[in-house]
Formats: structure tokens, C-alpha cells, sequence
């Protein structure tokens, strides 16, 4: 497995209407209220209820590369006033593909946002900062992206960002949940 998260410039990265920045202590309220939001558990692994012990937690773990592993987890902001929008990252960069009973990859990326930043293609301009980076400065030759059946928002963030459909994985666990999980890939141009 890689450690990246160093990789990342001081400044993250960013296209004028979004950054990608490593997570701040500061963070901490905009994280917690924003996780809030029923929608992002009810898609992710992201736990609920979301409390400001395992908002610490998390960010703790997101601003150590040695506690985060081979994890790249980054915050989505606004470029202009800091505003958290949502979280975007990389899940077990440079992992050996798991046996056929895990759902989860390596190279896997995943993002939410909140609710107030949907709609306005945030999550597809962070997707394809965090995707470019990936293939040009960390070096993955794919990248893989899972979402559950049902949520097309993020089926169609998937698809702008430059993924393709690879299969429908049936009976998945995510969070609390289980269920069907769209398998998406993109490889490095």
C-alpha cells in the first residue's frame, strides 16, 4: 500500500470553483453538521449518528499520513470562503485486489457532500481533481468507485467524471446497511 496523503500541495488542489484540501481542526463543526444529513449515511459508510467524538477522530486520522495509511482523505471546499462542501478521497491506495467475498477495492474512491452544495456539480469537478491527481502525481493506473443502486446522483457523478460501468455486485454491506453496489472504473489516460 502507498502513503499519499503528503503528496498533496499545502494549498490542495483546485479548478476555481472547487478545492480539494487536506482536513483541518477547524473543520470540526462544518463536519459534524454537515453529517447530519440523513442522505449521507443512508449512501456511504459514514456513520450516524455522526458526533463531534468521531468527527475528531476522523480528523485526527486525516491530517497524520501515518494514521491514515494508505488512506487520501480530503475535504471539498469552496476556493473563495473556505465553505466545507463535502469529503472526496481514495481508499487503500495500492492494495492487492481482495478475494471475491470483499466489497471493498483498492484504489477506491468515494466522496459525499452536503446538502446544501447538491446539484451544482461539486462532487464531478472534485472527482476529477482528486482522479487527475491520482493518475499523475500518485501514480494508480485505476481507479475504481462503487455506489449503491438507487442513487443515481451519484451513478451520474460517476459517469461525468469519466467512469464506466464494470458490474452490479449484489447483497453488499455498506454502513448499515446491505445491498446493491454499481461497480465503476476509470483508468489513466
Amino acid at each position: 500500500m502507498v502513503r499519499v496523503i503528503h503528496l498533496l500541495p499545502p494549498d490542495g488542489l483546485d479548478d476555481g470553483t472547487v478545492r480539494v484540501r487536506g482536513w483541518q481542526a477547524d473543520d470540526l463543526d462544518a463536519l459534524v453538521a454537515a453529517c447530519q444529513d440523513p442522505e449521507i449515511p443512508r449512501w456511504t459508510r459514514v456513520p450516524s449518528p455522526y458526533t463531534h467524538a468521531i468527527g475528531r477522530d476522523f480528523l485526527t486520522r486525516a491530517s497524520d499520513p501515518e494514521r491514515l495509511g494508505a488512506d487520501a482523505a480530503v475535504a471539498i471546499v469552496d476556493p473563495a470562503d473556505g465553505t466545507l462542501l463535502g469529503a472526496t478521497g481514495i481508499h487503500r491506495v495500492g492494495a492487492p485486489w481482495p478475494d471475491e467475498d470483499s466489497d471493498l477495492l483498492p484504489d477506491e474512491l468515494g466522496y459525499w457532500l452536503a446538502a446544501a452544495a447538491r446539484g451544482r456539480g461539486v462532487a464531478t469537478r472534485a472527482v476529477r481533481l482528486v482522479c487527475d491527481w491520482a493518475f499523475t502525481v500518485v501514480g494508480r493506473p485505476t481507479l475504481w468507485l462503487q455506489a449503491k443502486v438507487g442513487n443515481d446522483a451519484s451513478v451520474g457523478v460517476a459517469e461525468r467524471a469519466g467512469f464506466t460501468y464494470v458490474e452490479t455486485r449484489s447483497e453488499i454491506e455498506c454502513g448499515a446497511t446491505v445491498g446493491d453496489l454499481i461497480v465503476f472504473r476509470r483508468d489513466a489516460p
